[in-house]
C-alpha cells in the first residue's frame, strides 16, 4: 500500500484541536488507563481502535477484519488517516470529515469533557472477505469515547459493529448522567439539537434478550404468560420505537446502544417516582448560556428557545436559579 495524497485532509484542517507538548505526550502514553483500553480491545469480540487526534494516526488497531478489511495492523498503523480512503465508501468519505471537525468543534469537548459518555455515527465500510464481482459495503456503527487529558482532548477509544441503520452520518453525543436523551447533529444548519433516547420497556428488553438467544416468538410467549398475538403486537411496538423493520435489526440496535444493559426502565415504578421528584438537567455550554442570555434580554420566552435549539426548557429553568442565566 502506497501513502495516498491526503484524501481526508481536511480531517485536521478546520479543527479547534488543542495540541500538547512532546513532554505531556510521554506521560500520556506512559499511563495505566491507555493500557487498559488497549487491552479491552484486544479482547473484545466487537472491531475497534485507538485514534490519536493530536499526531493524526492510530495508536491501536484490533487485528478484527470489520475495520482492517483485509489489510494488516500495520498499514493501518503506517498510514493513519490515508488508510480511510481505502476502506471507506468515497460518498462517505467528505461526511466522515464532517462529522470528524463536528466533534473536534463541538461545545462538548471544550466545556462538557466530564460529561460526555461517547460520540455515534455510521459509515459504509468495505464488506471483507468479498465474493462478489464488485465491492461491496457494510454500514458500521462506531462509538467513540473521547480521551482528555489537562482538558485537551488526545485519544477516541472506538468500538465498531454491523449497524442497523441503512443511512449513513446519525452522528450523536450520549451523556453519562443522562440515558433519557441524546444530542445529534444535523449537517444542514451544523447545530446539535437535544432529542429523546428510544427507550424500551423492562418486558421489551427482556424479548430481546430472549430472542438474541435464538427463543423463537411460541417459547417467549409461553415464558412471561402472553398470548403469540400480544407478543407479535409488543415485537412491532419494538421495531417503531427503535426504526427498524425486523427482530433482529432490531437487537442489533438495542445491542450497539447498550439498551440490553440499561438499568433505567421505561416501566419501573421506582423510576417514575424518582423522574417526578428529580429533574434531569443538562449542563449548558458556555457559548450556548450566552446565546440563550442574549435571546433572553431582548425579551424571547423559555418556551420558544427551547424549542429553537432543541433543549428541554427545564435546563434553561435551571440555569436561571442557580445564577447562569439572567431573566428580566
Amino acid at each position: 500500500m502506497e501513502q495516498t495524497n491526503s484524501r481526508t485532509a481536511d480531517f485536521y484542517q478546520k479543527s479547534i484541536l488543542k495540541t500538547v507538548s512532546d513532554e505531556e505526550f510521554a506521560s500520556i502514553y506512559s499511563q495505566d488507563a491507555l493500557s487498559k483500553y488497549k487491552n479491552i480491545l484486544s479482547i473484545s469480540s466487537d472491531a475497534g481502535y485507538i485514534i490519536d487526534f493530536q499526531k493524526r494516526c492510530f495508536h491501536y488497531v484490533s487485528s478484527r477484519d470489520l475495520f482492517l478489511c483485509g489489510y494488516s495492523q500495520e498499514d493501518v498503523m503506517r498510514l493513519g488517516y490515508d488508510f480511510y480512503p481505502y476502506i471507506v465508501h468515497k460518498d462517505d468519505l467528505q461526511l466522515l470529515a464532517k462529522m470528524h471537525c463536528a466533534v473536534l468543534n463541538s461545545p462538548y469537548i471544550a466545556e462538557c469533557q466530564e460529561n460526555i459518555a461517547h460520540f455515534s455515527f455510521t459509515v459504509r465500510i468495505k464488506m471483507y472477505p468479498d465474493i462478489t464481482s464488485k465491492t461491496e459495503y457494510q454500514m458500521i456503527y462506531h462509538r467513540l469515547k473521547p480521551v482528555f487529558f489537562n482538558r485537551k482532548l488526545c485519544f477516541g477509544i472506538c468500538m465498531m459493529n454491523v449497524s442497523a441503520l441503512r443511512t449513513s452520518g446519525n452522528l450523536r453525543v450520549y451523556f453519562g448522567e443522562n440515558k433519557h436523551s441524546f444530542d445529534e447533529y444535523s449537517f444542514i444548519n451544523r447545530l446539535w439539537k437535544t432529542k429523546p433516547a428510544e427507550h424500551l420497556t423492562e418486558r421489551e428488553i427482556f424479548i430481546l434478550k430472549l430472542a438474541k438467544q435464538g427463543v423463537n416468538n411460541k417459547e417467549i410467549a409461553d415464558k412471561i404468560g402472553i398470548k403469540y398475538e400480544t407478543l407479535r403486537n409488543i415485537n412491532t411496538s419494538i421495531h417503531q420505537k427503535l426504526g427498524v423493520e425486523t427482530m433482529e435489526q432490531a437487537i442489533v440496535f438495542a445491542t450497539n446502544h447498550l439498551m440490553l444493559f440499561d438499568t433505567t426502565r421505561e416501566d419501573s415504578p421506582k423510576d417514575e417516582c424518582e423522574t417526578k421528584n428529580k429533574q434531569h438537567y443538562r449542563k449548558l455550554p458556555q457559548d450556548r448560556l450566552e446565546y440563550i442570555q442574549d435571546c433572553l434580554d431582548k425579551g424571547q420566552s423559555v418556551n420558544s428557545l427551547a424549542k429553537e435549539i432543541g433543549i428541554a426548557r427545564s435546563s434553561i429553568r435551571h440555569a436561571v436559579k442557580t445564577g447562569k442565566l439572567v431573566k428580566k
